[in-house]
């Protein structure tokens, strides 16, 4: 593979093709590896001869990790099975197992509203509902691949009928079924119209259907002209619901094999229509991807990027905040069952965007019965500028669920000390329920930076100076273009006024908060480093993902939720 591709950045940039011969060596080597390495590993490990379906959920060398069954897995495993049999080599075992999967999806994988659920059992009880909409666009799509094998009219049929359905859903202005991602419903992501761009279209070929095919161009053209940007030569994951770009990180997140996988999509419906434009606008998109993410070092592509130079917005690595903001949402509920309301403080920023995304989501919370407090904001700056905390808080919370009050810190009063005291006596007023927080890379928590930290001091809220590494953290973050735009003072919620919650939901991901974290929670409860103040605190709940517990010892106990192994 390094020997084909470790100049492909090159390449590309020459737009250099590749040679019969080249071509040649890559259809025997991905055919070897097909299958004689990926699917006999398959059929012998994944397939679950016992109760149906795939082991999907495995460790490199087969090892069985959960029994757990993600149906969109499941319908993935059809089409994979089903197109090895009707387009590579059409062996009796690659039908059988297609077979065991759609008997396993028929007779487990919807609701009595013939919806997809998302996640069951090995035997097939459901776990999670249907809080997914690409588990019933993989199940369209496997079990589209699959009538063509077998003419089996029932998987047709049902396949038609979850695509009608999905077409209608996602149109409709309260859809939010984006499971493993949730998003805050003012968004849109380009996985919808790209995954819709593969199922419309292939489900159209077996149809015959040209109604089916006008859609499929419809989601294509969706994605090019509004997800692709030629002027900055990406194609971005993220704009609101009509279709505006975001403001970062969110908004300057691109995946680039995401991307390229879309292309491929489109570059099916494009060949399909002889559309020479489309093909070479998608080729092109493709192009911009491999230049973005090519790693000339080590080969292959990088994950993601960020366009604004800050660090990239990982989604996939939201299974941290998603469990964060199940259990605020739990204490929530409690908090929210009797007459009063719920009083919250909520820090911003990167690390807090995975949890509030999954947070507003969350069903069953009365929001007009909480009180949201906003947890610090620069000195100077108005609430329109694109770093502002304020401005953060409006558009990943408040403008989506509306909560009953909302009061923000104001930091360009005249009278700062005078600000501070009106803000000390809201929070004054009443119990704090939750305080949601997460650590700096210099260990602060809010704007209490190592140096102006004081664990004992009389002041709720207080105005400071942030150190350097405070200061680049936020530059680096891309909120900033530079050190010189970035403010030095900020006015924040003192360590003893966070402390006053009565939970503590800390959510800490990515690796250049491991520093942090380690220092946090193994070295001395000390205002050198003011997150260890959190290990005093009886109900505070501490997420991590493994790249930010990655210097943890063994030996340290902590509430500690790593990302998933990634399923077939």
């Amino acid at each position: 593979m390094r020997g084909l591709f470790g100049t492909m950045k090159g390449r590309t940039q020459q737009h250099v093709p590749f040679s019969a011969e080249e071509k040649k060596k890559l259809c025997v080597q991905y055919r070897s590896l097909l299958l004689d390495g990926i699917a006999p590993f398959w059929l012998e490990r994944g397939v679950d001869r016992e109760y149906g379906g795939v082991l999907s959920c495995m460790s490199e060398d087969g090892k069985v990790q959960s029994g757990d069954k993600f149906i969109w897995s499941q319908a993935r495993s059809v089409w994979t099975f089903s197109a090895l049999y009707n387009r590579i080599d059409p062996q009796p075992e690659f039908l059988d197992a297609a077979r065991n999967s759609v008997c396993f999806l028929l007779a487990h994988g919807r609701d009595d509203r013939g919806r997809w659920v998302y996640h069951t059992d090995r035997e097939g009880r459901v776990l999670e509902g249907t809080t997914s909409i690409y588990a019933d666009c993989f199940a369209i799509y496997g079990l589209s691949e699959y009538y063509r094998a077998t003419r089996d009219e029932q998987a047709l049929s049902v396949a038609r009928q979850s695509f009608d359905r999905v077409v209608r859903r996602i149109e409709e202005p309260d859809f939010n079924e984006t499971m493993p991602y949730p998003m805050p419903p003012e968004w849109k992501n380009h996985g919808i119209p790209m995954i819709m761009t593969e199922v419309a279209h292939e489900l159209a070929q077996t149809l015959g259907d040209d109604r089916v095919e006008r859609l499929a161009i419809q989601y294509a053209n969706r994605v090019m002209q509004h997800f692709v940007k030629p002027e900055r030569k990406v194609l971005l994951e993220y704009l609101t619901r009509d279709y505006r770009e975001l403001p970062p990180p969110a908004g300057t997140f691109v995946m680039p094999g995401h991307a390229i996988e879309s292309m491929g999509f489109v570059l099916h419906v494009a060949r399909h229509h002889r559309n020479q434009d489309l093909i070479r606008r998608a080729v092109e998109v493709i192009r911009w991807h491999l230049e973005l993410s090519w790693d000339e070092e080590c080969g292959g592509m990088v994950l993601s990027r960020d366009i604004a130079g800050g660090e990239p917005f990982l989604p996939h690595s939201q299974k941290t905040g998603a469990a964060a903001a199940s259990e605020a949402a739990e204490i929530l509920r409690g908090a929210l069952a009797g007459p009063g309301s719920a009083r919250i403080i909520v820090g911003t920023g990167n690390s807090q965007l995975e949890m509030v995304a999954a947070l507003v989501v969350e069903p069953g919370l009365e929001w007009r019965r909480v009180e949201v407090f906003h947890m610090d904001e620069y000195i100077g700056m108005s609430e329109e500028h694109p770093a502002s905390f304020q401005r953060w808080l409006k558009a990943n919370l408040v403008d989506i669920v509306h909560p009953g009050k909302v009061h923000y810190l104001n930091g360009t009063a005249a009278d700062l000390a005078r600000e501070c005291e009106r803000y000390a006596a809201l929070l004054h007023a009443g119990p704090i329920d939750i305080c949601f927080l997460g650590f700096g890379e210099n260990g602060h928590i809010a704007f209490n930076d190592p140096g102006v930290a004081d664990f004992h001091g009389p002041l709720a809220v207080k105005q400071v100076t942030m150190d350097e590494r405070c200061r680049h953290q936020q530059v680096g973050e891309g909120h900033f273009p530079s050190i010189d735009a970035m403010p030095r003072e900020a006015v924040t919620l003192t360590c003893p006024e966070l402390l006053r919650a009565r939970h503590l939901i800390c959510t800490v991901p990515d690796l250049r908060k491991a520093e942090a974290v380690k220092n946090a929670l193994t070295g001395p409860i000390a205002e050198s480093c003011p997150s260890s103040i959190v290990r005093t605190h009886p109900g505070a709940a501490i997420f991590f993902d493994a790249d930010s517990a990655s210097l943890l010892p063994p030996s340290v106990s902590v509430r500690f939720f790593l990302q998933p192994r990634t399923c077939l």
